[in-house]
């Protein structure tokens, strides 16, 4: 999501120098035996999906291995440092290690430090008790020589264990601790990076103020506004600055950077797709352009939408992108960065923002910490300091540049470099930072030339394997970023400046005024020259082929016989004859839709590192290929005339094999299964292939993909390996059985069993998959096991010695891995494990009759798993005992036959999402537990209370349930529409704004560690008095007084209060000291457990009467549970003008903002229930009563009603209805949740 990404886009301003760049957000220390494939890799994939960078080492060490320099690097380039102390985290020396360096990183400032308890006690880890101390009694012995290595462990781990942390205590849920976590670990981040930007930019502060002038934020009217200036002056680090300042006042925000280069390379299209996917439509494809910009017009209109579209060149990426103003809601705003000032007029865009350069001060600070590392410059260098300011034009890039080049030279290095710069006129930017390159050494000349031409924006990693044999690319890489030259985005991919990749192409172009006497082209016409007529040469080293998407070429290909020095190849859509030549020094051969049968015999590229050659013609590999040891990657997806594969046993050193969409590949060779360092094997929709190697002993592999394979038969004997296999997918294969050996993959976290119809018995000791989060048997024939009986069905009213086997099964499944915010668990929420089966009474039963489940222990030993699907199951009723679902989050009943479900399902205290959708059956909804966020009752024809409707309850820890019983729309194509729940915020904000409107108070409870900036008056403890101002009583647009407060909640309390309700609930109150009354509220002490926030609004009416001349208020807050602590809170005074602002603030902490909401909960649920929301629906609202009933009601008697209505009623044409207001409150018991009413009702 664009909108809440903290990744930043290389900018003209730089960053000091005094510390390391960042180049992730997060650094997780963990002991990987405890922790790996369980709470830190939910904590992982929590972080990742917030978009928030995270270093995670995913290798075991071996005993005895040193701690590697990666690692201890990744520390000094993260923001903030996340220490799992788990019971055998002190065993681990390079645990230790990582501690000491981080430890010191925090002393020096430049790292921020979260200890996290999992499972221990903090003592234990400060005083090293327990398995702490008996770690630290090995490590004394083994390092008897070396006694202050140990006492540098501890110190570090007593220095840690007495910072504030986080504790995970048995009893607590996980999802919420790791939600807490996450919601700590971004609200400081967001802090830092504002700081970052207001701190570290040069000159960038005062710039956003003025620019965000320009925006009108008060105003409700659609403003295009532009920013001009030429290349190199900062307008898109200014665009990111203001993005990052403003975006959550948006609903919806997208970032489409360099638009010109990619609509270049990848066509509008896929920026079409990249704005849909930031505004959460991620999985939406459109068809083409103008269908895009439909698609665009229909989800964005009347939303308020922030969209930066960086480096326009064109006005119809404008016009394809964003259209005009009438498309977007009220106060969108839409910032365009270009060089073109005409093209902005021509696009009538009156607002333009002028960038403006730096002054002589701020240039000569920018230079400074390039140069020196520190914002002044040394006293006997700053005269050559300002005359390089005045020749670099105060232009930020080349002050960067140049002042990284300068750094650590001596002066009369820098006098050359200032006499090379006068010699240079004013318009030639790229002249002047050339002085850079040429200062540059021999490899990291090639290496820069190479990313310039082939590899901006490509993964470092991958970039470094393909050159490593050139260029020794770590050090080199490391340099170029050193020096300004390139530059990292998000910790992973290479980017440089435009300017910068103009000047590599101006210096390759400068080596002849003939193509084929260069040593690169990238440019089409230079390439087509060269291939259509013949002329290759020695010169070429690396050529780049990219035709527009329709169109082919015929080349010839003896040209390629010249080019004997070729190392890196990229082309597509071409036409030849035939190929009797490639060059064995290519490192990189990526060549799309191939379109001959075969390499050539010569081909033999013992430099190769990666080949890619998708939609092929090939019919296989020559057999010379081989002895390849540098290969890591063949990609020959789709090339549906290859027969067989190489034998794989000269490639040691192969990763990823993917034969996808291979339909004619019959066999893999057998040498397939000694490949040591093989992480990725896809042979999905290998329709022909029908076996693998007797064995499998991939120590490395991580991902199985054979889907599709439709005639492969026999899974292959598990080795004893093979613990690193996470996935396995086998669904559509026509496998009979699995081996008893997959017991030993005890890692795997996702089993996909889809749709294979002649599976005949399915694992017995499933339990055995200890990892298992996934597993999907979607479609599946096959019989229960016999023994233990661990699925198994039984027929309703059926006829004795009935034969049970499985029916028709689950008709959804994705397999995506997400994070849910609210549970913040790696799960895929909708993976579905579909566990059926059918029942025949005879051939003439055309419908199998009703069946009940029937789950074993040994299922409910499956404590990581968290989907369970099992729609369209012909279900009758579901067992009683729900012990063996307890760990479901996301349960799925759709399309059976339920008349009602047990009560029991209220006991599932992990349940997040339940689907009921088409139980035509179903007549009541059951009661669900407080965890629960939402309720799908789609098609429910015959539900008696919801028929189309969305309703809200307000319970849990979530704050709201929403239950939606609305009917499917479908579109004009046929297709049904997709969800728009987007408004389930706005739903929400009308559910908070009528509390508002219709009563004197509002509260809402939710997971918080700290309070808002936006909450004034802030500080620990209690509330001290707040002043008022002196106009406020007779102020028409003062509304109240907002408070927050942060108070923690034991997990195991003491009951001293007397009364029923303390048991399950924690009372807490309120009260005004101006006027005494109190306002109370209570919160479940089964939900509620660790940090919490409490939102208050009370409404002026309360107490304006009372307020006479005073000058303040003093709120006080209270708890009947002497366990509960409250250690801040916040207040603020509340204006009409600022209650949007509340709302916002409180939503964000709910959702995270209005585009989080659409990207967690729409992406998924769009796909599944293609519901329309925006559709005529009714909400009502059940929520929880923190004031007295609101006097608006007139009669306020019960526990019955009775009230005489006016005589002419029936003739009064403004007559409604009624309506009716009851206090309830939800008891605890063994058997899940009643509701009882607590007091009188009101009408």
């Amino acid at each position: 999501m664009a909108s809440t990404s903290i990744q930043t886009v290389p900018s003209s301003f730089t960053s000091t120098f005094s510390k390391p760049q960042p180049e992730y957000d997060v650094f997780l220390s963990f002991r990987g035996e405890d922790t790996r494939y369980k709470f830190t890799d939910h904590l992982y994939h929590a972080l990742v999906d917030k978009e928030i960078s995270t270093f995670r080492d995913d290798k075991e060490l071996k005993m005895g291995e040193p701690i590697s320099l990666e690692l201890l690097e990744a520390i000094e380039k993260s923001r903030i440092a996340v220490i799992i102390f788990s019971e055998n985290y002190a065993s681990s020396t390079w645990c230790l290690e990582e501690l000491a360096k981080i430890v010191e990183c925090r002393d020096r400032g430049i790292l921020t430090v979260l200890p996290i308890f999992y499972h221990v006690e903090p003592t234990d880890v400060r005083h090293q008790k327990n398995t702490f101390a008996e770690a630290f009694a090995k490590h004394e012995k083994r390092f008897e020589e070396n006694p202050k290595k140990v006492q540098k462990w501890r110190a570090a781990l007593t220095n840690v264990a007495n910072l504030s942390g986080e504790r995970l205590k048995d009893g607590v849920h996980e999802a919420n601790f790791i939600r807490s976590i996450v919601q700590w670990i971004y609200s400081k981040l967001k802090e830092k990076r504002s700081n970052d930007t207001e701190d570290d930019l040069v000159g960038i502060s005062p710039r956003v103020e003025e620019m965000i002038s320009y925006l009108d934020l008060e105003s409700t009217d659609v403003h295009f506004i532009g920013i001009c200036e030429n290349s190199g002056m900062g307008k898109t680090t200014l665009a990111r600055a203001v993005f990052d300042k403003i975006l959550s006042q948006f609903e919806a925000c997208s970032f489409l950077e360099n638009v010109r280069e990619e609509s270049k390379a990848h066509g509008l299209k896929t920026l079409q797709e990249r704005l849909l996917c930031d505004i959460g439509k991620g999985g939406l494809r459109v068809k083409d352009v103008h269908k895009g910009m439909q698609v665009i017009n229909d989800i964005l209109h009347n939303k308020k939408v922030l969209i930066v579209v960086d480096d326009v060149s064109e006005r119809s990426q404008l016009e394809t992108l964003v259209g005009k103003c009438d498309l977007f809601g009220k106060g969108s705003r839409i910032i365009v960065t270009t060089e073109d000032k005409d093209l902005l007029a021509s696009y009538e865009i009156k607002i333009v923002y002028k960038a403006r350069g730096l002054n002589e001060v701020e240039a000569l600070q920018l230079f400074s910490l390039n140069a020196f590392h520190k914002p002044h410059c040394e006293n006997d260098f700053l005269e050559y300091c300002n005359n390089f300011v005045e020749y670099a034009q105060r232009i930020p890039l080349v002050l960067k540049v140049l002042g990284s080049y300068l750094c650590t030279r001596t002066k009369n290095e820098w006098e050359s470099a200032l006499n090379q710069l006068r010699a240079i006129p004013h318009e030639k930017t790229t002249k002047k930072l050339r002085i850079a390159f040429e200062g540059l050494g021999a490899d990291e000349k090639k290496l820069f030339l190479d990313i310039a031409c082939f590899f901006k924006g490509e993964e470092k990693n991958r970039v470094a394997d393909i050159l490593e044999s050139v260029y020794f690319p770590d050090i080199n890489l490391k340099n170029l970023i050193d020096k300004s030259l390139i530059t990292l985005v998000g910790g992973e991919k290479l980017w440089m400046h435009n300017l910068l990749q103009q000047m590599g192409w101006e210096i390759v172009s400068e080596e002849s005024e003939e193509a084929r006497e260069r040593s690169r082209l990238w440019h089409c016409d230079d390439v087509l020259d060269v291939l259509k007529n013949n002329t290759g040469t020695k010169h070429i080293e690396g050529m780049l082929l990219r035709l527009p998407p329709e169109e082919e070429e015929e080349l010839n290909a003896e040209s390629f016989s010249k080019m004997y020095k070729l190392r890196l190849l990229k082309i597509c859509k071409v036409r030849l004859s035939c190929l009797n030549y490639l060059s064995n020094e290519l490192c990189l051969l990526e060549w799309h839709d191939y379109p001959l049968e075969s390499l050539p015999n010569s081909f033999q590229p013992g430099e190769l590192v990666e080949l890619i050659m998708h939609r092929s013609c090939l019919q296989q590999l020559p057999s010379e290929f081989s002895k390849l040891g540098k290969l890591k990657r063949i990609d020959l997806s789709d090339s549906q005339n290859l027969t067989q594969t190489p034998d794989f046993t000269g490639f040691s050193n192969i990763e990823r094999l993917n034969f996808q969409g291979c339909t004619r590949l019959h066999e893999l060779h057998p040498s397939v299964g000694g490949l040591k360092r093989l992480i990725l094997l896809n042979l999905k929709d290998c329709k022909c292939l029908k076996n693998l190697p007797y064995e499998l002993n991939l120590e490395s592999l991580k991902t199985l993909i054979l889907s599709g394979c439709s005639r492969f038969k026999k899974f292959p004997r598990i080795g004893r390996n093979m613990r690193s296999l996470l996935e396995l997918y086998l669904d559509g294969t026509a496998i009979e059985e699995l081996p008893p050996t997959i017991r030993r993959l005890t890692g795997l976290t996702l089993l996909n069993l889809q749709d294979c119809k002649n599976l005949k018995s399915f694992l017995s000791d499933i339990h055995s998959l200890t990892s298992l989060e996934i597993l999907t048997l979607s479609g599946c024939k096959c019989q229960p096991p016999k023994a233990g009986h661990l699925l198994g069905l039984s027929p309703i009213g059926s006829s004795i010695g009935a034969t049970l086997t499985f029916p028709r099964l689950i008709s959804f499944l994705f397999q995506s891995f997400l994070a849910w915010r609210y549970t913040c668990l790696r799960i895929p929420i909708f993976a579905t494990t579909a566990l059926s089966t059918y029942c025949f009474h005879n051939v003439r039963h055309l419908e199998p009759e009703p069946i009940n489940l029937l789950l074993s222990n040994s299922f409910s030993k499956l404590s990581t798993l968290v989907t369970l699907s099992l729609s369209d199951c012909n279900l009758l009723a579901l067992p009683d005992d729900p012990s063996c679902l307890s760990s479901i989050e996301y349960l799925n009943l759709s399309k059976n036959n339920f008349i009602c479900l047990p009560d029991c399902i209220s006991q599932l205290s992990k349940l997040k999402i339940l689907f009921l959708d088409h139980c035509s059956k179903l007549k009541s909804l059951p009661y669900v537990p407080l965890s629960t966020r939402l309720v799908s009752v789609q098609g429910c024809t015959s539900l008696e209370n919801y028929s189309n409707q969305v309703v809200v309850w307000t319970l849990g820890v979530a704050g709201f349930t929403i239950i939606t019983c609305l009917g499917l729309a479908e579109d004009e194509d046929g297709t049904i529409a997709e969800v728009s729940l987007l408004d389930i915020h706005l739903l929400w904000q009308r559910y908070v704004k009528d509390q508002i409107h219709q009563m004197e108070g509002f509260c809402h409870v939710l997971p918080q560690i700290e309070i808002p900036e936006w909450f004034k008056h802030q500080r620990f403890g209690s509330f001290r008095p707040i002043p008022l101002p002196s106009n406020l009583f007779s102020n028409k647009n003062w509304k109240g007084i907002a408070l927050s407060v942060i108070f923690v909640v034991p997990a195991h309390s003491n009951d001293v209060s007397p009364g029923e309700d303390t048991k399950y609930f924690h009372e807490f109150y309120c009260r005004l000291d101006i006027n005494g009354d109190l306002i109370a509220f209570k919160v479940p002490k089964e939900t509620y457990v660790g940090s919490f926030g409490l939102w208050l609004y009370i409404s002026h009416a309360r107490f304006r009467k009372h307020l006479d001349e005073r000058s303040c208020i003093t709120p006080f807050i209270g708890t009947s549970s002497p366990d509960v602590e409250i250690n801040m809170c916040g207040a603020r005074i509340l204006y009409k003008q600022d209650m949007g602002e509340f709302l916002q603030n409180l939503g964000q902490k709910i959702f995270g903002s209005p585009n989080d909401l659409r990207g967690e909960l729409k992406s998924q649920l769009s796909r599944f229930n293609q519901v329309d929301w925006t559709r005529n629906h009714l909400s009502d609202y059940i929520f929880p009563q923190i004031a007295s009933s609101p006097r608006w009601f007139a009669y306020q008697n019960g526990p019955a009603i009775k009230t005489q209505l006016p005589a002419d009623l029936h003739d009064y044409s403004r007559w409604l209805g009624f309506t009716i207001h009851a206090l309830c409150t939800i008891q605890m018991k063994n058997d899940g949740f009643n509701y009882k009413r607590q007091a009188q009702p009101k009408a």
